[in-house]
């Protein structure tokens, strides 16, 4: 069938963007951090590509070009053996996690900040663990309060204070804070949340893992799931069982992991981008001698931060993925932008010829409304 010229500068214009989004490839880089990661093991980026997480040995590290700077060296309690773990980085270098100690029976949250750590204190009880920091150094996570419940916290100006739980539920676990101070978690088990304004909303039956500073929010039901505008998008498990979305930056680009219980270290990492669910380990530049097996971190440069194997070890990896060719190649931009003009011209001319014959044809015809077979499947809470 022949296309009109007005749609086929639709269909050029559509087919470009399917193109461009094939067109990106990312490098990879060991960072330096090696072990046996655990399922659920966070590796946060921020938009100078720093990262943090847990190292080989169970301590919380930051990675700043090029260099692994252990956290531990800066321990509140010298000569104290450790374990640690950074859970999220802002702009400005800033960590939050969690740290322990031998001598104690407990977790507590904490903030690195210009070379210093401080701990966030507690809601009366014994443990706390910071999950998520913003631009502005509030912090979010879970405490134990004085009743020995477990509830959501935000720390901010020194101060950290209990964002109870959603009505009928009798815990709750903040996971994302973003530059406007909204707060997502989880209460009790998938109960997901919004706090913003000193209130709380329940968002619907899933857990929340992150917000962006749009809004947006990411978690899993079982499956992936994308919140947007007040409607969740299942992204689909890639043919495994189980799927979570851990992470979301500011253009709406998650990744996260599928995964199945019985074969650990067979997971599948994914990057969700305008409307499509990609495996990593397609879009990885060729040579690299990596597999990935989960995705935790994007921030707005589109760099990623995921766990793998790389060639002849069994050991997990931590590793940097940075794209290597841009979403937007300039050099096929004006072609396609000659060639919409040129579909453009040829419409006009065209049209020019039929002024004097238009028939108008009586009823109608309608573009197919299927969805493709593969786009994920959408439901509204």
């Amino acid at each position: 069938m022949m296309l009109g010229p007005w749609r086929v500068v639709i269909a050029l214009l559509a087919g470009a963007g399917s193109l461009l989004a094939a067109d990106v490839l990312y490098s990879v880089t060991d960072i330096g951090v090696s072990g046996r990661f655990a399922s659920g093991d966070v590796f946060a980026i921020n938009n100078a590509g720093q990262v943090t997480g847990t190292s080989r040995a169970g301590q919380a590290f930051l990675y700043d070009k090029g260099q692994v700077i252990d956290l531990d060296r800066l321990a509140i309690f010298p000569g104290s053996s450790f374990t640690s773990g950074g859970s999220s980085i802002n702009d400005s270098g800033q960590i939050t996690g969690y740290y322990s100690s031998s001598g104690f029976s407990f977790r507590r949250a904490f903030l690195y900040s210009n070379g210093q750590i401080t701990d966030l204190g507690t809601l009366g009880g014994l443990s706390t663990s910071g999950t998520s920091i913003n631009g502005a150094g509030q912090i979010t996570g879970v405490a134990d309060t004085a009743a020995g419940d477990q509830h959501a916290f935000l720390y901010s100006n020194g101060q950290m204070t209990d964002l109870g739980t959603l009505p009928g539920s009798s815990s709750s676990r903040g996971t994302g804070v973003n530059n406007a101070g909204e707060i997502v978690g989880t209460a009790d088990l998938n109960s997901a949340f919004l706090y913003s304004n000193g209130q709380l909303t329940g968002l619907g039956p899933f857990s929340a893992n992150a917000i962006n500073n749009t809004g947006q929010v990411v978690g899993s039901d079982g499956h992936a799931v994308f919140y947007s505008n007040g409607k969740t998008i299942d992204l689909g498990t890639m043919g495994h069982f189980f799927s979570t979305a851990v992470a979301i930056n500011d253009l709406g680009q998650v990744v996260g992991f599928a995964y199945n219980p019985s074969s650990p270290g067979n997971d599948s990492p994914f990057l969700y981008s305008d409307g499509q669910v990609l495996d990593l380990n397609t879009l990885i530049a060729p040579g690299q001698g990596v597999r990935l097996n989960q995705a935790t971190g994007i921030n707005n440069r589109g760099q990623i931060v995921a766990t793998g194997f790389g060639t002849g070890t069994d050991l997990d990896e931590v590793y940097l993925l940075t794209p290597i060719s841009s979403p937007v190649p300039e050099p096929r931009m004006p072609a396609i932008c000659g060639l919409t003009i040129t579909a453009l011209l040829a419409a006009k001319r065209q049209n020019k010829r039929r002024a004097a014959h238009i028939v108008i044809p009586s009823g109608g015809s309608k573009w197919p409304l299927s969805e493709p077979p593969n786009r994920p499947r959408q439901t509204v809470y």
